[in-house]
């Protein structure tokens, strides 16, 4: 399937949809390309679990935004929370965000989110440390994966000096 950068308005739309819709499933059709997207549907209607389609939201926003999903999510969430004063200060910059590409809007709005955040730097601390807060199906997919075996060596030694 070939990915391809939805128009920033759909992007930021699925991007920010609830948990209970399956967002991921969602950015991944949005940001499959149009004529591929049968097989997204196709997977859906079949029983695909939802996890599987996260795993794939969270590569594919990734490859087209640099950012991590849930970052991107939270920076979003954010400027929409705050929209008017966001749009309405970028749009008197001359930067209209719903016409950039999604990678370099969300790299926009979280520019000004720090400029208004960053005179206050408790609350600047705050805004990152719960950007890069993991969701608990990434931690829990990172459990899953086997530890290297250099790394499993090293535990066995420690485990056993003790």
């Amino acid at each position: 399937m070939r990915v391809h950068a939805p128009a920033t308005t759909s992007f930021v739309s699925v991007l920010t949809m609830k948990d209970e819709y399956g967002p991921g499933l969602w950015v991944a059709y949005e940001c499959t390309a149009p004529a591929d997207r049968w097989r997204i549907a196709e997977r859906a209607y079949s029983g695909t679990p939802l996890d599987v389609f996260d795993h794939a939201a969270d590569v594919i926003v990734e490859r087209l935004t640099g950012w991590h999903r849930w970052e991107a999510e939270f920076v979003w969430r954010a400027a929409l929370g705050a929209w008017p004063e966001v749009d309405g200060d970028l749009l008197g910059r001359g930067v209209d965000v719903s016409l950039l590409p999604p990678a370099r809007a969300t790299n926009t709005v979280y520019a000004w989110l720090r400029g208004q955040l960053s005179q206050d730097d408790k609350a600047w601390k705050k805004f990152q440390k719960d950007m890069r807060h993991e969701p608990r199906r990434v931690v829990l997919r990172e459990a899953e994966k086997p530890m290297p075996a250099d790394d499993q060596a090293e535990l066995q030694r420690l485990i056993a000096s003790q």
